[in-house]
């Protein structure tokens, strides 16, 4: 299940992410799941940094006030609308799951962090077994600060751009101690998908592929066995590893937490 961010929607973020989905075709499905909050045309920024502009009203997973506005540096008391987005996604769940895990950029992805953190707390009961998070940060809202304080037995992926002047490398990466076991991508550029990297397409699908095959059985079991060998040699050899991306775009940084 995939949550996009504010000002996107289910439809734009599929064009955002167009890429990646190109790369795990015919091992993943990825649903594109709406946030249930519309906000105004006339409050929505187009946003050309990946190509794709969006000039439309956009969406809101919660809001920092009753004026339909939100910002993710600043601290609030409440989070408007964030109770109705969590039972829409308790339906959406229910209706279409079961999902093996959660895919959410910037704001959505501070919404699949909180979402792991109620699963932790026994406050949102569907099962899923991994979470990518895209820019993802802690939220401001003191409501939720409670939700922080348990450390969160699921598997995560972080992916943080170095460049990312919206969601700073610092605030992405408050939430990698929050995980009991977490990796970590980070890329040059800045508050987008680099879906034109190779190089994190894999890793990712990797990521993917590991917890599909450990959790679902969806990897055929010779197949599974030589993707769980090359994570257990990795770890053991590196404990981390480094990758110098020489032709690509990218330079790629994997961090394990073991």
């Amino acid at each position: 299940m995939c949550f996009s961010d504010f000002r996107q929607d289910a439809d734009s973020f599929k064009d955002k992410i167009g890429g990646f989905k190109k790369s795990i075709k015919g091992t993943t499905e990825l649903v594109f799941f709406n946030a249930p909050h519309e906000i105004p045309p006339a409050s929505c920024i187009s946003n050309t940094e990946n190509g794709v502009s969006i000039l439309k009203g956009g969406r809101s997973w919660w809001f920092c006030d009753e004026s339909n506005d939100f910002n993710s540096r600043t601290e609030c008391e409440e989070a408007n609308g964030f109770e109705s987005s969590v039972n829409a996604i308790n339906q959406a769940f229910k209706t279409q799951g079961p999902f093996d895990g959660i895919l959410g950029f910037s704001q959505g992805g501070a919404m699949a962090a909180l979402i792991c953190a109620l699963k932790e707390h026994q406050a949102f009961m569907h099962d899923f077994h991994f979470v990518v998070l895209i820019a993802g940060f802690q939220s401001r809202s003191k409501c939720h600060q409670y939700l922080y304080t348990k450390p969160i037995n699921i598997q995560s992926l972080h992916i943080i751009g170095e460049n990312d002047s919206c969601v700073s490398k610092d605030r992405s990466e408050v939430l990698i101690p929050l995980f009991k076991s977490s990796s970590v991508v980070y890329h040059e550029g800045g508050h987008f998908i680099p879906s034109k990297s190779n190089n994190l397409c894999e890793d990712v699908v990797f990521h993917l592929r590991l917890n599909i095959a450990s959790v679902t059985q969806a990897i055929p079991q010779t197949n599974k066995d030589s993707v769980l060998d090359r994570t257990e040699k990795l770890r053991n050899r590196w404990g981390f590893i480094i990758v110098m991306g020489g032709a690509h775009k990218y330079r790629r940084f994997i961090k394990e937490y073991w």
